[in-house]
C-alpha cells in the first residue's frame, strides 16, 4: 500500500475528506514536521499499545572496512529510528490471516488462507 491508497482508505474508513486524511498522515509521518518524527528527535518514545513503538536508536562510533580497499575506516556514531511491532499486532499477523471480507477464511483449499499456517498447511 502506498501514501495515496492509505490516505483513500482512511478516509473511507474514518469518514472524512481525501484532503482531510492526507493532512492527518502529513502530521503524523512528515519527516519534518510529523508528531512521530519529532518526538524521536527528542529522545522521546512513540508508543501505540497493541501496535508498536517508534524509538530512536543510538548507535556508538566504530571501525569498519572498506571492502574494496581492506583499509580500516572509523564509521561516526548516529543516531536511526526504530520500529518494534507491539505483541497484539505479531498475534494478529501470525495467527491469522483475514480474506478481503474481513472474515477468517475456513473454508479454502488455498494454503495462504489457512488460520494459523505459513503457506505450508503446517501450523505454527
Amino acid at each position: 500500500m502506498n501514501k495515496s491508497e492509505l490516505v483513500q482508505q482512511l478516509a473511507a474508513r474514518a469518514d472524512l475528506t481525501k484532503a482531510q486524511a492526507s493532512r492527518v498522515i502529513e502530521a503524523l509521518f512528515a519527516v519534518d514536521g510529523g508528531l512521530i518524527a519529532d518526538a524521536l528527535s527528542r529522545g522521546d518514545k512513540v508508543q501505540i499499545v497493541g501496535f508498536g513503538s517508534f524509538e530512536a536508536k543510538h548507535r556508538e562510533a566504530r571501525t569498519g572496512r572498506n571492502p574494496r580497499t581492506s583499509k580500516e575506516i572509523r564509521i561516526a556514531a548516529s543516531r536511526s529510528p526504530s520500529f518494534r511491532a507491539g505483541k497484539q499486532f505479531k498475534e494478529t499477523l501470525s495467527g491469522r490471516i483475514e480474506t478481503f471480507g474481513g472474515h477468517e477464511d475456513e473454508g479454502s483449499d488455498d494454503p495462504y488462507l489457512l488460520s494459523g499456517t505459513h503457506g505450508d498447511g503446517e501450523g505454527k
